[in-house]
């Protein structure tokens, strides 16, 4: 239990940036 946990903040870091990268390339393309 400890390691999915653990992976849940991981995943939540690594979906904050992805989607605010969209948006951001969207415009530069």
């Amino acid at each position: 239990m400890a390691s999915s946990d653990s992976r849940l903040p991981r995943i939540t870091a690594a979906v904050t940036p992805a989607a605010v990268t969209p948006p951001t390339d969207a415009s530069a393309v």
